[in-house]
């Protein structure tokens, strides 16, 4: 009786799978903007899914010649040469093909549309149809077009804040340099004669274009760290850090910083612009000690892994290496560590540690030109680590 019960029903129940996956196939036309196709050779005749009736602005139920000609008469005149010559190179060379072009529709609309055939072959290997998939790209396009627009005007408006930046802050200079000689021409002329309001006025005064001149100065930095004017080389950044290290020589021993360097690989880059990013970290180190104990300063590095690669989606084929930079300085609360690296942003004030604001931008600024990533870890009291990983090879 069970056997003879799946007989009976298991028709229907095919039946009833062939509509199921009609139906999903068709939201899924829908859905994407797409139809499928075939086309007889020896006839010239068309059969289309419900998708392409959609796309071609006709109802699904209309009575429609479809047939190759009644296809290429929708498309415009300049693809359509291109089209029809695609499909006899198809046909001659029993290839698959692929082509964008435009087409107006049954209700006057411009589509842009992307189509994929291959053939089908009989016994004898001659080509009999074509079958193909056809997609609706429109708004696909229109979006690239727009997102295209957008890079480029967000390109222009860029060059032209760094060349405001570079240019404002070269002139800003002069009047600096004009204030700071007057200022000193002032303390000559008044020599012993200057009462001690003058004279607070004018240390006031000439610390304030300190502070100017060095904001300039970083500004000017930032700013050409968008001008990459030098080629990438190979790096060895155990030389880097010995030459930083001099660079920083008397920082070093007014602190009485201990820096300890392990084994550090050589990667392609800019020499200029990673000797600055080191520079910057190791000075804030150093500018951030506890008051009580010297600076203590590790670097050190190690090849990712596969899986650490993975995890930072980077490429699996290609060698990272994460450098870090660790210090026992005052360090900072952890919910700080995305704002440390934006520019102008401090966690202290001037008085108690001094310096623009702007270092760390560079130093995120620099790493991205090498195509690489950068992010601190941190507790008050506890010190930082800064993780900074960079490609082996720019390419």
């Amino acid at each position: 009786m069970d056997s003879l019960g799946d007989e009976v029903f298991q028709p229907n129940n095919n039946l009833s799978e062939l509509v199921a996956i009609r139906e999903l196939l068709d939201e899924t036309e829908q859905r994407l903007s797409f139809g499928t196709w075939s086309l007889d050779i020896s006839s010239g005749n068309m059969e289309w899914s419900d998708g392409m009736s959609r796309i071609f602005g006709y109802k699904v139920s209309a009575p429609i010649n479809k047939s190759l000609d009644f296809y290429l008469q929708h498309v415009v005149d300049k693809d359509r040469a291109g089209y029809h010559r695609v499909i006899r190179e198809s046909i001659s060379n029993n290839t698959g093909f692929s082509f964008t072009y435009s087409i107006i529709n049954g209700q006057d609309d411009e589509l842009i549309l992307y189509t994929k055939g291959k053939p089908v072959r009989g016994n004898a290997g001659r080509t009999l149809k074509l079958i193909g998939v056809t997609h609706d790209i429109t708004q696909v396009r229109d979006h690239e077009q727009k997102l295209e627009e957008k890079i480029q005007e967000l390109d222009r408006s860029n060059k032209e804040l760094e060349e405001f930046a570079y240019i404002a802050s070269h002139d800003l200079q002069e009047p600096l340099r004009k204030i700071t000689s007057f200022s000193e021409r002032l303390r000559e002329k008044l020599g012993d004669d200057i009462n001690q309001e003058s004279e607070n006025y004018l240390n006031r005064m000439l610390a304030a274009t300190d502070n100017m001149r060095l904001l300039i100065d970083n500004l000017l930095e930032f700013s050409r760290t968008n001008r990459i004017t030098e080629p990438s080389i190979k790096v060895d950044l155990n030389q880097l850090f010995t030459e930083v290290k001099a660079d920083l020589e008397l920082k070093v021993d007014e602190s009485s910083a201990v820096i300890e360097i392990n084994k550090l690989p050589q990667i392609e880059g800019y020499p200029s612009q990673l000797r600055q990013l080191f520079n910057n970290l190791l000075s804030n180190a150093i500018k951030f000690k506890k008051q009580d104990q010297s600076p203590f300063i590790a670097v050190s590095s190690q090849e990712l892994t596969t899986e650490q690669k993975l995890s930072q989606h980077l490429k699996s084929n290609k060698t990272y290496y994460l450098v870090t930079v660790s210090d026992l300085g005052i360090g900072f609360e952890q919910e700080y560590a995305h704002k440390i690296f934006q520019i102008f942003q401090r966690l202290h004030g001037k008085s108690e540690y001094p310096g623009s604001g702007i270092g760390l931008a560079i130093c995120k600024k620099i790493v991205e030109n090498h195509k690489g990533t950068i992010h601190a870890r941190s507790e008050p009291g506890k010190g930082s680590q800064f993780y900074l990983t960079l490609p082996e090879k720019q390419n």
